[in-house]
């Protein structure tokens, strides 16, 4: 497949509604139209069974509905939003905190799953570089980038230090919504997501 670009002047205008949107996209596959409503699903890269469960079930439910699913290509919740996408025929992007060259896509153990979302009619984007190797500071500016496409950001299970709150953060910025799966009150998956319930987060 042909690695594509949008500049700012092109960018979905969910995107370009954002402070500061991104300059560019680079992407391979069926990029995001102005009509497409997109949401957004982060969470735990070491999710308990319940979250898993929590994913996969939110994601069957947008089946035939004409939703997008975006995540960050991440282990954990964000690849389980992914395959489930897939098996569901719903469109799927990926954000991934890298380029998009299979090179320097990362996590490296994901580059299958970035071929099976292409083979699958879905989107692998960036707003770094094709081959740009991935560093730390490049994943909160990616996780903006997604709550910016999206309509809504749902969180299943973060602690209270994750990435996946700096996207809800984001959402929040952007006056988007952003919806949670409760949890358990003694986990330390739930801190995260439980505090956004009671900061208004549905």
């Amino acid at each position: 497949m042909q690695y594509m670009k949008v500049t700012q002047k092109n960018l979905p205008i969910n995107l370009k509604e954002i402070h500061n949107p991104p300059q560019k996209i680079h992407y391979i596959g069926n990029w995001i139209k102005d009509n497409e409503i997109c949401i957004t699903i982060v969470g735990s890269r070491h999710p308990s069974s319940y979250g898993v469960r929590a994913c996969r079930e939110i994601v069957r439910g947008l089946k035939d509905h004409g939703i997008t699913i975006i995540s960050g290509l991440a282990i954990g919740i964000d690849s389980i939003a992914h395959e489930e996408a897939i098996l569901n025929n719903i469109k799927t992007v990926a954000i991934p905190g890298s380029g998009i060259s299979c090179n320097v896509i990362y996590p490296r153990r994901n580059v299958s799953l970035s071929k099976n979302i292409l083979n699958n009619g879905g989107c692998i984007a960036s707003q770094f570089n094709i081959n740009d190797r991935a560093l730390p500071w490049m994943f909160p500016v990616r996780n903006r980038t997604m709550a910016g496409l999206s309509r809504l950001t749902i969180v299943i299970e973060a602690k209270k230090k994750s990435g996946s709150l700096i996207t809800a953060y984001s959402a929040l910025e952007s006056n988007r919504d952003v919806g949670v799966v409760p949890g358990q009150i003694d986990s330390m998956l739930s801190e995260g997501t439980n505090d956004l319930i009671k900061r208004g987060a549905y």
